[in-house]
């Protein structure tokens, strides 16, 4: 069965103890309208999209707070 990655995200700590935070994701709105054209029928395509908005809405969140406390570069 193949795989399409959706989402998803990496994070390393530095030599220094810093945290890198590397994303790779599908934009939303792009991967409805290209799964809008080739398989119409798909009724999950707005449900994935969502989640794939919540998860990186989540990641910048947390992303953001480590910076506050200095911890990620």
């Amino acid at each position: 069965m193949k795989k399409a990655n959706l989402f998803s995200l990496q994070v390393a700590v530095r030599e220094d103890g810093r945290l890198a935070f590397d994303y790779d994701y599908v934009k939303p709105d792009v991967f409805i309208k290209t799964l809008n054209e080739m398989y119409p029928e798909f009724e999950n395509t707005y449900t994935l999209a969502s989640i794939v908005r919540l998860c990186i809405d989540n990641s910048e969140y947390l992303s953001s707070e480590l910076i506050k406390l200095g911890r990620v570069t």
